[in-house]
This record gives C-alpha cells, structure tokens and sequence, in this order.
C-alpha cells in the first residue's frame, strides 16, 4: 500500500526499535512511512530517533511516521522528521507541528535550556533531600531478603485445530494450520538365513539277511537280488551265494526230522540315509518271490546316515517379506525427515502405504543357506510445519492456562497427535500435549503478608503456599520488618523460564 509515493508499514505494540532499523535495512522502499503502535516508547525517545536518523541517511529514506498517540512532536520535528496523525493526513500532507532542521532545532533546544535551569534549581534540592532519606532509609531501616523457588509443575491439554490444503499460512483466528501432501517411493533389499531344512540320504544302511530254503534242491541266489522291507524300502544282496537244500536228520538210520537249508548274506538299502535302519524281522520278503525260499532279518540295519540340507520355507518367505516392509516403513520415515530437513512433521496415521512390490531369490522348497529379498513401496500422506505447529499449539495452550501460570520457555511437548478428515481438503487434528509450567508469585502481596512476623511464622505461612518449592530468610533480626519497602521477595526463576510472545 501506498500514499503520495510513501509505502506504508505496520509495527505492532511489541516492536522495538532494533525491529525498525532491520525493516530500514531489509527494505527496498526508498519512501516510508512507518505506522507505529507503540510510538509513546519508541517516538519519545532522542536516542532512539538519532538512531533511526542515522540508519535512513545510511540506506537513504526519507521517512515518516504516522500516529495518534501523544508524541514529543517538538522532538520529532527537531530530528528532521515529519509526523501525522492518520494516513488521512498524510495524503493531505498535513503534518503536526512544522518542519525543523537539525541545526535550528539544536539552536532552539539550547536557548530554552538556558532559561529553564534557574526554574528547576529548587526541584533539585527537593530532589536531593528526598534521595538523602531513601539513602537513610535503605542503610539504617532493618531489612530482611526472601529467596523463593517456584514449584515447577507439567500440565496437559487436549488440543483440537484445523488444517486445509488449501491455506498456505496460519489462520489464527479460526486456528488452522496449511496442510501438505506428499508422497515418497522408497525401495531396498535384505538378505535372511534360510530356516528350513531337508535330510538327504547320506550313506546307505547295511545288515545280514538270513535266506531258507524249504526244497529239496539248492538255490543259487544272485548279487543284486532285490528285498522289500515292511516300510516299503528296497534292499540289494551285496554277492552271490547257494543256499544248500533242505537235510533229514536220521537216528540210528531212522529219520526223524528235517532241517532247511540256511545261509546269511550282506545287503545294503537301495536309499542312502537313516531311514533304511530297521529292528530285527522287518524284511520278510523278496520282491520276486522264489518256490520254498523265505527271508528274516536276524539283526538291525545300522550305518544309514543323512545329510542335513537348507532349503527356503513358507514361513521364511513369509517373515521376509515382513521385515524388510517394516524396515522399508522405518527408512521412509528418516527419509522424508532428511529430504524436508526436520522442518516439516509427519502425520503417522495419514500415512497410507501403495504399490508394494517384493522379488524373492528363491522359491519355497529350494536348497540355500540365505534368502535375498528386494521390495518397493510408495507412502502417500500429510505433513505440517514444525514451526507453524508449535507456534499454533503454543499460542492455544497459552490462552487456555490460567492467569496465574506461565509457560516456560522450554516449550510444549506432543504425546500423540491424530488426523481426522472432515470435509473435502479440510480436517481436524487432535494433539494431546504436555508442557512444564510455573506459578506467577505476586512479590509484593507476599511482602505485605510477611510484615512484622518472627521468623518462625514466616516460614509458617510460606510452607503453606503449596507453589513454592524451596525459600530461604535472610534477616538482620528475629523479626521482619513492619514496612513492606524493607522486605525484598526475590524469585529464582530457572534458567529457561520465558513467557512466549508470538505475532502473528
């Protein structure tokens, strides 16, 4: 905005006068005219307006000011500045008071300096006689020092604001914070160790195998010769061999009985591996059968043995998958934060996660010690400004605190925070927040209430006051003092301790 070629700037209530000289410096404005709030502080100050003289000559402005509020326009005038009561006035050009120049307005100040000194040499005396009693009072007058700790305490609120795509600053009156949406696309691979196994047949079992023959002729039995045991494993003859006819015994030269013929051989499992180690009597049959011929194994099977192998299982491929998403989720959050450079806060559970892909190296069932996964995802979600947030929250959770509570200045912390969609681009956050707070102590109503009390009952009623947390006396008598000028309340405030001052 502009008037008669002068552009117009705002300084609020809470600016001082290093925020003006910035605003001359940063400027490209050559024509200013500065709208002052607080101008009873900043425009009734000589140092000040030399300041403001030097910095406009320095960066060449012409500057004037613009305000209702009683001013030194005297003053203004004699630092070579043009002062108005409204921009109305200022598109008149109808300035207060006249135009001075510097050197005038020195002359004139010394003229009126020279006849004012004789009016005032009375006020210094009086002005002497009553620093003379003070200085009585302060050195002679008993006096006491009360040294009071705040009780620091946390407070909680529950806080609800706004948030639009659509905005692109804070709206403090409506609270409402610009919302941002991204989406990132992060990809990766991780390598896993297998954890399922195969046996595989290593060496195969071996044992005797006892053949009987129920004929009357021998029988020739070839190496190779195929057994089959109960379980429906195979076993080979390992040579050749007779197995001799059945023999009459005789007593006397009377038969009395038949003997079969017998004979043992070695056989091995078809199978390598410790399934073909089997009890006594589990092979009882040749898988060609022969006339008269039966066969038992007499002693176990022992020597099979097996070979433990890595194979990939459902569940490896499974819980893959699983990490490494997780891992990939963790990586997306550290990635947005280094990208955006920590300004910005993620809104978790807008996070909506699309387009996840996962390659497995190996299938389920096939032999390996490690299992490498790649995968890909695409997050879609809001973020907020760190600095519009905490900004915001504070300004809220000020208005919100009693008056008899300040919030120190090492902020406000958020437990949890929630995206809630209201409308078309518009939604609701609700932020739980906590942040340390402190009592405002009134120093001189405690200093009223401690007059003329012992020591005893001093101490009495400051443990009564559930806000401080620690004090400590200092007097030079058992009892304080009867005057309230003559106690001192000094409040150690921590460190940190500010009140925050936000513009908007």
């Amino acid at each position: 905005m502009r008037v008669r070629g002068y552009r117009i700037f705002y300084l609020d209530e809470e600016s001082s006068i290093k925020d003006m000289i910035e605003l001359i410096e940063r400027t490209t404005a050559v024509r200013m005219a500065l709208v002052i709030k607080n101008s009873r502080l900043l425009l009734n100050s000589s140092v000040n307006l030399k300041l403001i003289k030097k910095y406009a000559k320095k960066y060449k402005k012409e500057i004037v000011f613009v305000n209702p509020d009683p001013v030194n326009v005297e003053q203004i005038n004699r630092e070579g500045f043009q002062i108005y009561e409204n921009l109305e006035a200022l598109d008149r050009d109808e300035s207060l008071g006249g135009t001075f120049d510097v050197s005038e307005g020195e002359t004139l100040a010394a003229a009126e300096g020279t006849g004012q000194r004789r009016s005032i040499i009375p006020l210094y005396l009086l002005l002497l006689l009553l620093i003379l009693g003070l200085a009585y009072l302060y050195f002679f007058y008993p006096t006491a020092i009360v040294e009071i700790r705040p009780l620091i305490r946390t407070a909680s609120q529950e806080i609800s604001i706004g948030a639009s795509t659509e905005q692109n600053r804070i709206d403090w009156q409506n609270h409402t914070l610009p919302l941002h949406p991204t989406q990132v696309e992060i990809s990766g691979e991780e390598e896993f160790r297998t954890t399922g196994f195969r046996l595989i047949g290593e060496n195969p079992a071996r044992g005797m195998v006892r053949f009987i023959n129920e004929s009357q002729e021998e029988v020739r039995i070839a190496a190779g010769t195929i057994l089959v045991a109960e379980n429906g494993l195979k076993y080979r003859t390992l040579e050749d061999f007779v197995i001799p006819p059945t023999m009459i015994d005789y007593l006397m030269n009377v038969p009395v009985g038949m003997r079969a013929g017998q004979a043992d051989v070695q056989v091995e499992c078809l199978a390598a591996g410790s399934r073909g180690n089997i009890g006594i009597g589990r092979i009882s049959s040749l898988e060609k059968s022969l006339p008269d011929i039966h066969v038992i194994n007499p002693e176990p099977f022992t020597g099979g043995t097996d070979q433990r192998v890595a194979v990939v299982s459902e569940e490896d491929l499974e819980r893959g998958e699983k990490l490494l998403a997780e891992e990939l989720r963790d990586r997306l959050f550290s990635k947005i934060y280094q990208e955006l450079g920590g300004n910005y806060r993620i809104i978790e559970d807008s996070l909506s996660f699309i387009d996840e892909r996962y390659e497995f190296s190996h299938r389920a069932g096939e032999e390996t010690d490690t299992l490498l996964i790649r995968g890909s995802l695409m997050a879609s979600g809001y973020l907020i400004k760190n600095n519009e947030l905490d900004r915001l929250l504070t300004r809220i959770f000020q208005e919100n605190l009693p008056d008899n509570l300040e919030l120190m200045s090492s902020g406000i912390n958020i437990d949890a925070i929630q995206l809630e969609e209201r409308e078309d681009k518009l939604y609701n956050i609700r932020i739980r927040v906590n942040a340390p707070v402190m009592t405002v102590i009134d120093t001189k109503s405690l200093a009223r209430n401690l007059m003329g009390l012992d020591l005893a009952d001093a101490q009495l009623v400051l443990e009564e006051i559930s806000d401080i947390e620690e004090y400590k006396i200092e007097s030079q008598s058992s009892r304080l003092p009867a005057m309230g000028f003559a106690i001192k309340v000094i409040i150690n405030q921590p460190e940190e301790r500010m009140v925050f001052k936000l513009s908007d």
